[in-house]
């Protein structure tokens, strides 16, 4: 592999090579070289010789990952977790590996990103192509939820990574599943920020299903839980939270500040000046109006005197809370 993948450099240039990605596919080697070749970043196996990949070996080496078949790149895969293969490797094989990889490979990719005790790296190379890999899969449609049950006993370390991966795919279908971690303590945080990045995709069942779940972090002692949580919360056009940011406000400082002036104005449809007391005003007027008028502006949507429906309708739509009512 490492003599053919040399001679790339010694071609003229624009002469074609896909004879050399063909000569490559050939060889029993093929996945093995390719994994050397790209974890090292060095043409593997010749001795006295460690200069960098060229852009055409690269270009080579693309070529022959793309043709490469998966049930062979999952048996040098699990060959080289034996063997014991070190970090630059694995990322090498997270990466050819996700291109081709299927939900039902989600446990070998955590071998990959895990040592023998199951503890994941919090950052580096490794983490960062294991949850590329995993935002892949969840990006193109694949069908998590077996795979992801089976790792429930995963370490902390090994959740984060998984969840950060789910999340950042940015599809709604998994919130349930990423929101099942926010009473893990460890993963809770991780889980809480990414529940917060799909929440705007939700459907109005997640939203109600999952509000009081987030419910809770608005009185943790932590700035940036509460943040997340309030950014959420906006997002699911949860009212109930409304009593309590406005207590925040006056307390909150930067990104939390702000955030809870963002679902203020987004929950109230209004904006009004940046005070708990202009705040605390504001929702008194809601709460007398829905104690004084709102049964009797229900009946009047109800009736059949026209210009009473219409008055109804104005009334109503200067309120903003618990307009799912109507």
């Amino acid at each position: 592999f490492g003599e053919r993948l040399a001679r790339v450099d010694r071609l003229d240039e624009g002469e074609d090579l896909g004879t050399f990605v063909r000569e490559l596919l050939a060889l029993e080697e093929s996945v093995d070289g390719w994994l050397a070749a790209t974890a090292h970043g060095t043409v593997p196996g010749l001795q006295g010789t460690a200069d960098p990949l060229s852009a055409r070996q690269y270009r080579v080496l693309d070529g022959v990952a793309f043709s490469l078949e998966r049930a062979d790149v999952v048996n040098a895969v699990e060959d080289g977790l034996r063997r014991g293969a070190g970090g630059p490797w694995r990322v090498a094989a997270l990466e050819l590996l996700g291109g081709k990889a299927l939900a039902e490979d989600l446990s070998l990719m955590v071998r990959l990103l895990a040592n023998e005790e199951g503890v994941a790296p919090s950052e580096g190379e490794l983490r960062d192509a294991f949850v590329e890999v995993v935002r892949g899969l969840v990006s193109q449609g694949a069908s998590m939820e077996v795979e992801l049950s089976r790792l429930a006993a995963a370490k902390p370390s090994v959740k984060r990574a998984l969840l950060r991966g789910v999340g950042s795919a940015g599809v709604p279908d998994h919130l349930e599943w990423l929101a099942s971690h926010l009473s893990k303590d460890e993963p809770c945080d991780v889980a809480l920020q990414e529940v917060a990045r799909l929440a705007p995709r939700a459907t109005l069942d997640q939203s109600r299903a999952l509000a009081p779940a987030v419910r809770p972090f608005l009185q943790s002692s932590d700035s940036a839980r509460r943040t997340h949580a309030v950014r959420a919360l906006a997002a699911f056009g949860d009212e109930r939270a409304v009593p309590q940011i406005i207590e925040r406000l006056d307390r909150a400082e930067g990104a939390e500040r702000r955030a809870c002036l963002g679902a203020l104005e987004k929950l109230a449809g209004r904006s009004l000046p940046p005070t708990t007391e202009a705040w605390r005003s504001w929702l008194a007027r809601e709460v007398a109006w829905k104690e004084a008028r709102s049964e009797d502006a229900r009946m009047d949507l109800r009736g059949e005197d026209d210009a009473r429906v219409v008055a109804a309708l104005r009334e109503i739509a200067s309120r903003r809370l618990e307009r799912e009512r109507w």
